[in-house]
């Protein structure tokens, strides 16, 4: 394997590395893969490594436009109430959007030039003292990106201010570091926001708005729910949203389902599989009288 081989496996494998992000037990991801306006929906984590209670979350391989917001604040903490409206979370998001925006499209920009563009040039100046100046323009790149996030780190995490040092060297000095470093500045800014809250804020995504539905539903059947009746009438209640018909089935098949998650049954089954403890109602099978 000659230099330049050995140095893009290295590339590749720290950069699928940073793709990988540690995050406390319990953790919350919401996960907009394409940048689409009703794109958000709920991601589940990878892996929990419980040894070093650490839960493993996947992020999407392109630096950009996909984003993923991770709150580390545990759902079975009880909640006195939320940190924001969702008015003010939807606007805190979208001007969160806005100023990392620039970094984010110099993060693809040095993805695309470190593993496309350096390669190509590589096999066409070969040996040439001209391919040291492709290589300054890569680490152009990432000083300009660097000074970009230690602004936008600034502006958003004042108190951080030793992981914003370290950060940003990294970030000047590590390719793999500035592809992903936007990561870094969502994780920090959201990781207190509250779940729920969240998810009323994205309410016109429909994964978001059918998550925070099932949430609803465990609150009233669930012995020992993610969060509670009276926090769920709150955010819903500030985000202006009608719940009237959240806990009535439509267009159910099989014998029984099961109210939290409405997942059908035959009739010989009693409690639902995934939701703890929740015993299965009958289904009238009329959709008429399942609205009544």
């Amino acid at each position: 394997m000659t230099d330049a081989k050995s140095f893009y496996l290295i590339l590749a494998i720290f950069y699928l590395m940073e793709c990988v992000k540690f995050c406390p037990p319990n953790s919350r991801a919401i996960e907009n893969a394409w940048g689409a306006k009703k794109g958000w929906r709920p991601k589940g984590e990878f892996s929990r490594l419980l040894g070093i209670k650490k839960w493993l979350f996947l992020y999407p391989l392109l630096p950009w436009p996909g984003k993923v917001l991770i709150l580390h604040s545990s759902p079975y903490q009880p909640i006195q109430k939320t940190p924001y409206s969702t008015n003010r979370t939807r606007k805190l998001l979208f001007l969160l959007e806005k100023s990392t925006q620039t970094l984010r499209h110099i993060s693809i920009l040095i993805f695309a030039y470190f593993f496309i563009g350096i390669p190509f040039l590589y096999r066409l100046q070969r040996g040439e003292p001209e391919f040291l100046f492709s290589i300054a323009i890569g680490y152009l790149l990432m000083g300009t990106s660097a000074f970009l996030y230690f602004r936008i780190h600034k502006r958003w995490l004042l108190q951080n201010r030793g992981n914003r040092i370290i950060n940003t060297i990294y970030t000047a000095l590590l390719p793999w570091h500035s592809m992903r470093c936007v990561d870094d500045i969502l994780s920090g800014v959201t990781k207190s926001w509250d779940h729920p809250t969240l998810l009323a804020s994205l309410k016109d995504s429909p994964r978001c708005l059918a998550f925070l539905m099932k949430l609803w539903r465990e609150a009233y059947y669930v012995a020992n729910p993610h969060y509670s009746l009276e926090h769920l009438k709150s955010v819903t209640y500030h985000a202006g949203t009608d719940t009237d018909d959240w806990l009535v089935p439509h267009n159910l098949s099989g014998n029984k389902y099961c109210p939290c998650c409405f997942a059908p049954y035959e009739s010989t089954a009693e409690i639902c599989n995934d939701c703890p403890e929740v015993a299965l109602v009958e289904n009238p099978g009329d959709p008429i009288r399942n609205r009544t």
